[in-house]
Formats: structure tokens, sequence, C-alpha cells
């Protein structure tokens, strides 16, 4: 099923095609209570673009597809540390964190989760953050289907992390504790992780 914005840019697509339109033309179209705000949360979900003052035109839809699976892991990690609250990678990338790579788990060619521990106040903020990155993100007790690249909420009261490869990163005592807890997937990392 089409998520509500999914539905729209369907629509607004098959309506005005390349063809540029205006806020009144797409009132006139689609009646929305408040059309100013409807278009700029499809603008920052990369739905539609502004070209003008007023005026936007469909993202074609190759091109949104193209956007959406170009993300890298390294551009979330830039976005990640362009924000202004403290936050550290946690427990599976922690692992790879913490081993240079060499032990990477839960991801696929088509999936790559970075999980990271933010304190719990800040969590409305980092989800409207990651939102206008163009990222997604969810909170860790949420569960549901993965594609691309995702951030995975931590919440905790406080954040203390370490610096591996100049990244923030939970401390080598918190990771060690994950992997035991995780032993039929991370037990061969934790030597690594010692000699780290």
């Amino acid at each position: 099923m089409m998520t509500r914005a999914e539905t729209l840019y369907a629509w607004i697509w098959r309506t005005f095609g390349t063809r540029p339109f205006s806020i009144f033309d797409f009132e006139l179209t689609f009646p929305a209570p408040r059309p100013h705000r409807t278009l700029s949360e499809l603008k920052l979900r990369g739905y539609v673009e502004r070209v003008g003052r007023g005026t936007y035109r469909a993202v074609p839809p190759e091109r949104w597809v193209e956007r959406r699976a170009s993300l890298r892991p390294a551009d979330a990690e830039r976005a990640l540390a362009e924000a202004p609250w403290p936050y550290c990678f946690t427990a599976e990338t922690a692992v790879r964190i913490w081993t240079s790579g060499r032990y990477a788990a839960g991801s696929t060619p088509a999936y790559h989760a970075l999980h990271v521990a933010v304190r719990a106040r800040d969590v409305p903020r980092w989800k409207r953050f990651l939102a206008a990155a163009g990222i997604a993100a969810r909170e860790a007790e949420i569960r549901g289907t993965g594609a691309g690249i995702e951030v995975i909420l931590h919440r905790r009261r406080a954040i203390a992390a370490s610096r591996v490869g100049g990244l923030p990163v939970d401390p080598k005592p918190r990771v060690l504790a994950f992997v035991r807890r995780n032993a039929s997937i991370f037990a061969p990392a934790e030597e690594m992780i010692r000699r780290a």
C-alpha cells in the first residue's frame, strides 16, 4: 500500500508530468488545506523540486529512484556529523567500526543500517533532521522491512563515546558486552575488539 505522499506524487506526475505548476495550479487540482506546507513536505521527500518562486515541477520517477538508491553509508555518516546533538555509533555498527570493517553483520547489497545512540529527548529532532537530509530513520524498537541506507535510533539517557577512526562510537566495554550478549553472531569479533 502506498503512503499518502507516494499517492500524491503519482497523481502529480500523472497530472503535470514535467510541466511546471504553480501553488495555485496545485490547489485547483488537489484540494489541500495547506498547499504550501504540502508542497514543502513533498520537496523535502524529493518528489517535487522548486523551479521558481511559487513554482514546482514533479521529479521524474527514474531520477527520484536514482537519488534514493545513490545514497551511501558515508553520506549518512557525513549528515550525522553535521547534526548539533551528541550521538555515537552502537550495536553492530560499533562492532564494524571497532574491527576496522573486518567484521560486519546485518548488511546486504540492498540494505545497510547505521545503529546510532542518541539522547531520548533528541529523538524527534533527529527524525526531522534526517528526513530533511533524505535519510530514512526509525527507532530501534520499531520493526520494519529495511531497504537502502537506514539510521536506527537507540534511545539513551546520556551519550558517552570513544573516538575510533575519527568516529564517535560506544566505548570498548559497552561494545564487548553487546558482542557477548549476541555471541551467536558476533563471537568472532570479540578478540579483534580486545586488540583494537
